[in-house]
C-alpha cells in the first residue's frame, strides 16, 4: 500500500491550494505550506511518495516542475557497477547504458513523460553533478549515509538483493593492529561518504587523524604508500582489490568486522538538497517498480548481459 503523508482532508486541500499560489507567485522553491507537506524523515531521506500514473502534476514546483517544462530528465551515473550500471559494447548512444539502475532511470522518465538523458561521469563526480546543476538525479548504486543525506535529498531504498555489507579493517602485512583500541593515536582512512566512513566515525575511536579518499581505489593506494596506518573498507570490495592485486602486502584484520544498521541497507536515488517534491515522485515510481517486481527482473537480465559484456560465455 502506498505510504501517505499524515496531513489529510482539509490540511491536504489547503496545502494543494498553497502550492498553486506558490506557482502563481513564481516561487522557485516550495513555500511554507509546501514544505509542511513535502518532508524528509528524521534520517534526512524521503520515505513518502505521490501518485505517478498521471505524470508530473501540472502545478509541480521546484526541480520537478522544471523537468516537466523542459521535457528532459538528466541522470548522472558512472556505469561501473554491474549488474546495476555498466556499458553495453554492442550498443551506442544512450542505449549503451545498461543495468538495473539504468532501467529504473528509464522508467522514471517514462512516468514523467519526458526524454531521458544519461550523463556518464567519473565516480567521484556523480553526486557533485547535482550541486552544480549538471544533472537532476544521480542513479548509480548509491548507498545511504548520514553525511550524504546532509548534502543531498535521497529516496527510499529500492534494492536489497545483496546481503548486508560487512565493513572490515585493512592494514599492512606487518601491522600490529588487531583491535579497535589499537587505532587510538593512529592515522585512519576511508572512502568519503561511504558506509565504511560511517562505521569508522560511529566507533568513536580517538584517531590521530582521519583521512577521506574520493574513491575506494585511493584508500588502498594511500595505505600502501604509508599515508595511513589502517583503512575502514567494504569487505566485498576488498576481495576484488585482492584479486586484482595478488602481490599486495595489505590484509584484513581477522575477527574485526562491522555490519551497518538496517537503515543503511539498499540503494538510493539522490537529487539536489531540498527538492522534496521531486523525490516524492521518484519514490512513487520506486513503489510501483517494487510492487511489480520489475527491479529484480532487471537485475537478473542485466547480470546475464553483464557477463556477456565482460567476455564470459
Amino acid at each position: 500500500m502506498r505510504k501517505k503523508n499524515l496531513m489529510t482532508g482539509l490540511c491536504h486541500g489547503l496545502a494543494a491550494m498553497m502550492l498553486g499560489l506558490c506557482i502563481l507567485a513564481g516561487a522557485a522553491f516550495p513555500c511554507a505550506a509546501a514544505e509542511s507537506y513535502y518532508v524528509e524523515n528524521n534520517w534526512n531521506f524521503v520515505d513518502a511518495s505521490m501518485p505517478v500514473t498521471g505524470g508530473i502534476p501540472e502545478d509541480a514546483i521546484g526541480l520537478l516542475g522544471q523537468i516537466g517544462r523542459n521535457g528532459v530528465l538528466r541522470v548522472a551515473t558512472d556505469a561501473v557497477h554491474p549488474p546495476r550500471t555498466f556499458l553495453d559494447p554492442e550498443k551506442s548512444g544512450q542505449d549503451r547504458f545498461a543495468g538495473a539502475d539504468m532501467e529504473l532511470a528509464r522508467y522514471i522518465a517514462k512516468r514523467m513523460g519526458v526524454e531521458l538523458v544519461i550523463v556518464e561521469l567519473e565516480p567521484e563526480r556523480v553526486l557533485p553533478s547535482l550541486l552544480n546543476g549538471m544533472c537532476d538525479l544521480a542513479i548509480s548504486s548509491i548507498d545511504f549515509t548520514p553525511s550524504r543525506a546532509l548534502s543531498y535529498t535521497m529516496s527510499r531504498s529500492y534494492d536489497h538483493s545483496e546481503p548486508a555489507p560487512v565493513i572490515g579493517l585493512l592494514v599492512s602485512g606487518d601491522s600490529p593492529i588487531v583491535t579497535l583500541k589499537d587505532l587510538e593515536g593512529k592515522t585512519v582512512i576511508a572512502q568519503s561518504n561511504s558506509l565504511a566512513e560511517t562505521v569508522a566515525v560511529k566507533e568513536g575511536v580517538e584517531y590521530l587523524e582521519f583521512l577521506r579518499a574520493s574513491v575506494a581505489q585511493k584508500v588502498g593506494m594511500a595505505l600502501e604508500a604509508g599515508q595511513a596506518d589502517a583503512a575502514f573498507v567494504d569487505v566485498q570490495n576488498s576481495a576484488v582489490f585482492f584479486e586484482k592485486n595478488p602481490d599486495t602486502s595489505l590484509r584484513l584484520v581477522e575477527g574485526l568486522e562491522f555490519t551497518p544498521d538496517e537503515i543503511y541497507l539498499g540503494k538510493r536515488v539522490a537529487t539536489h538538497k531540498g527538492e522534496i517534491q521531486l523525490m516524492y515522485f521518484v519514490n512513487g515510481v520506486i513503489e510501483e517498480v517494487l510492487e511489480k517486481n520489475l527491479y529484480e527482473t532487471w537485475l537478473q537480465e542485466a547480470a546475464a548481459r553483464a557477463d556477456v559484456a565482460e567476455g564470459e560465455p
